[in-house]
């Protein structure tokens, strides 16, 4: 349950880090 309140932030900031290492 806490993994999954902790998912959303957690993909969230891998896609803008992500991003800003692709940029």
């Amino acid at each position: 349950m806490a993994l999954e309140k902790i998912a959303p932030p957690l993909w969230q900031r891998n896609l803008l880090f992500s991003v800003v290492c692709l940029t």
